[in-house]
């Protein structure tokens, strides 16, 4: 039964993700508000489970119940959560802000995550009815092994083939299969076994409710009232799930919207917007013959840049899936387009392309999202832009560009276009900036080959022919003003920062920009914590755990006692070193690989695979041994050493050179290295708390309460924060430290005991 709570409770963590990364537009920053909301909720589940104090039979009652409700609650949470823009009265076309964030984890993954907390100390009070102290590590161990299962079961074999609600009802059969029989095996009273009938029962009903369609169906209703609170005025014509992201097309009088994760990301047909802004970014080179386009969501924009005279337009779109749900409604031009032979579509990441391709283009444009997700960014960092300097021709030009203001820059959007624009010029000889709604930047290792002039580009493309008559050249003008005063502005800034992958500091301008456009209430908190100097957060974080220490050290408490502290301390800094490690390597992955959409299910069951291997390790080699705070003290100085290898391990160098697949399976196996260092500390703390006195119940809600209050502040700091200001070395130093601090407080614990 504790593997099919852990399966589904792993299952439903995934689904949860999912959702609110549609919800708030695929930002990341919900990974870090929703992983902490999981946690506390656990936190309190199993802060009230270990302090229960019933006969068996009532416990039996209680864990069937907070088992039961799990399977129930679930789908009406999901529900619930496809309708929060409507119960948070959130205005149309207007995202939610951070604190409809934060109350939305509150509101629906709170409840959920405190019941998956009850159950683990109930099953470890159950199962060891004379507190055998080695219990707790057994059913943490059995437990992480179904979450393996959960992770892997929703995001190898169900993304993409069933439905949301219908996937969660097949991860919930392992429990419900369990239920039924833990009731009609070890039920003591004929309710007991009645309830395990009626579980058993509902494994027949909710296979039988898959194969009639009436959840797929329930599953279309929720997500077209999703669509709808977006108040696009727009009719859904269709939807699709796909590995990458959930998209909707919308469509009203002759104009289509694709919607992703929520947000809009194409209009076609667009004939008064996009025309200039291409013909703009095409006249940037003198005579290009080779262009490459990246990230453009629509392919109704070919036609428009086959206008040029070129042998060849490669075209990047990472999801097929996609370019399947446009194309039936693109008109006869785009058709025509599509078909000719200068035209090629490459279904593929627009950055693996350029780290595998061995081709080389005249003039390469990113028409990329603003980075306002850690997956958008990856395409305005420092390595991005060597990438792309490297597939350039001789003589050849890279644009880029942002979403922008035509006049005034506020406060974080300048700080954002003096990143890029800083980052660009550490890469390319000759940069410039043209403002305006989008600011596009122009990039190359030749001078003179972009115009600013709107006399200038006229000229260039009168010269070229171009047969566009919705076009009319003399629109330049509104496309090239401004430009000196932009120039000023950006240079009363002083020096802007470096963007890199390790560093993704133009992702945190956005959130601090997202946070003051939804003049949020926590805007102002987050502008302070960002502000704060590196050095602080180091000296704030190191400082308690470092007085928690001296604490236990000079304690009059017995041996026994301060030891079972100091486990304590152990298993709080290791939880969060852990999540926080395994947010470091997710955010590692997508820089690298683009979306975490489906693989986030991945790297969750890697790194439960980890701690299920260290937990078997550590019990079956380490908990009967005598010094386990010593042995406490190696692991955590073993798990600070590879936090501190880690930046070395990620290095940019090393994983551009190895294939895809290879790099994707190099960093699940960091993953669950860091789950397997994790999982070995839970089973050794609970054997020395164990061992000073404390009832079994207690060890068990008190490790797991503090495995995830860790947990739950390691994601909120590290999904936040940490890696956009610190950046990612920084950040695995940090936790380096924290670790190490912690080792040398069981350390010293151990030695004044052998005193």
């Amino acid at each position: 039964m504790m593997g099919g709570l852990g399966c589904f409770a792993a299952a439903s963590q995934v689904h949860f993700i999912r959702e609110f990364l549609v919800l708030f537009a695929g930002n990341e920053l919900c990974l870090g508000a929703l992983l902490f909301c999981w946690f506390l909720g656990i936190v309190l589940g199993a802060a009230v489970g270990g302090r229960l104090r019933l006969s068996r039979l009532r416990l039996r009652a209680f864990l069937l119940a907070g088992a039961t409700l799990q399977i129930v609650a679930m789908p009406l949470l999901l529900v619930l959560l496809r309708h929060w823009r409507s119960v948070w009265l959130t205005p149309a076309g207007s995202l939610p802000g951070l604190s409809s964030l934060l109350v939305a984890g509150i509101t629906v993954v709170i409840p959920l995550a405190f019941l998956v907390g009850l159950c683990f100390p109930l099953v470890c009070r159950l199962a060891a009815p004379h507190d055998e102290s080695d219990v707790i590590g057994q059913t943490y161990v059995v437990e992480s092994f179904g979450a393996v299962f959960g992770g892997l079961l929703v995001g190898v074999v169900l993304a993409g083939r069933v439905s949301a609600i219908e996937s969660i009802l097949l991860t919930a059969m392992p429990l419900l299969i369990g239920l039924s029989w833990f009731c009609l095996e070890t039920g003591q009273t004929r309710s007991h076994r009645t309830f395990g009938v009626i579980l058993a029962s509902s494994v027949v009903v909710g296979l039988a409710l898959l194969g009639s369609g009436v959840l797929a169906r329930a599953d279309q209703a929720a997500a077209q009232a999703r669509f709808e609170q977006l108040q696009s005025g727009s009719q859904r014509v269709g939807s699709i799930e796909t590995p990458y992201q959930s998209l909707d097309l919308g469509r009203t009088e002759q104009q289509y919207s694709l919607f992703a994760n929520g947000k809009v990301s194409a209009t076609f047909p667009d004939n008064y917007q996009a025309r200039p802004r291409l013909h703009l970014v095409m006249t940037q080179h003198p005579n290009p013959q080779r262009v490459l386009m990246l990230g453009s969501a629509s392919l109704a924009l070919v036609p428009i840049v086959l206008t040029h005279p070129l042998t060849k337009l490669d075209w990047v779109e990472i999801d097929g899936k996609l370019v399947e749900l446009i194309k039936p409604y693109l008109g006869e031009a785009v058709q025509k387009a599509l078909q000719q032979p200068a035209f090629q579509l490459h279904l593929t990441d627009g950055r693996r392309l350029l780290t595998v391709s061995h081709d080389h283009w005249d003039l390469i444009f990113a028409d990329v999202p603003d980075p306002t997700t850690a997956a958008d960014n990856r395409f305005f960092t420092q390595e991005f832009f060597e990438l792309a300097r490297a597939r350039l021709r001789p003589g050849g030009v890279f644009v880029t560009r942002l979403s922008s203001s035509a006049t005034y820059l506020g406060e974080q959007t300048a700080s954002m276009v003096a990143t890029v624009r800083h980052t660009l010029a550490t890469i390319f000889n000759y940069v410039e900036v043209l403002p305006g709604a989008e600011t596009f930047f122009l990039a190359s290792q030749s001078p003179g080959r972009f115009l600013t002039r709107p006399d200038l580009l006229r000229e260039r493309y009168l010269q070229r022919k171009v047969h566009d008559p919705r076009f009319d050249p003399h629109q330049f003008s509104t496309l090239c003003k401004n430009i000196d005063d932009l120039s000023q502005q950006l240079e009363a800034r002083g020096q802007a920062e470096l963007n890199t992958d390790a560093r993704p500091i133009s992702y945190l301008h956005h959130i601090l920009r997202w946070s003051h456009l939804s003049e949020d209430a926590l805007s102002a908190w987050i502008a302070w914590l960002a502000a704060m100097p590196a050095w602080l957060w180091f000296l704030g974080l190191y400082f308690p755990v470092l007085l928690l220490g001296l604490g236990l050290w000079f304690s009059t408490t017995t041996a026994k006692l301060a030891q079972a502290r100091g486990a304590q301390l152990g298993v709080a800094i290791t939880g969060a070193a852990g999540l926080s490690l395994e947010l470091v390597l997710t955010f590692a992955y997508q820089a690298q690989f683009g979306t975490i959409y489906q693989e986030i299910g991945l790297i969750i069951a890697a790194f439960m695979l980890g701690l299920v291997g260290g937990g078997i390790w550590a019990n079956r080699s380490l908990t009967s041994k005598a010094n386990r705070s010593f042995l406490l003290a190696v692991v955590l100085l073993l798990l600070s050493l590879g936090a501190a290898c880690l930046p070395a391990l990620l290095h940019s160098t090393l994983l551009q050179h190895l294939p895809p697949r290879a790099g994707q399976v190099y960093l699940l196996l960091l993953v669950a290295a860091i789950g397997s260092g994790t999982g070995i500390v839970f089973p050794l703390a609970s054997q020395i708390v164990s061992h000073s006195g404390r009832s079994l119940s207690q060890t068990a809600g008190s490790l797991d309460a503090l495995d995830h209050v860790g947990a739950a502040l390691g994601a909120l700091l590290t999904g936040v924060l940490l890696v956009p200001l610190l950046g990612r070395d920084n950040t695995c130093f940090l936790l380096a430290g924290l670790l190490a601090l912690t080792a040398l407080t069981n350390l010293g614990l151990w030695s004044k005991s052998r005193a």
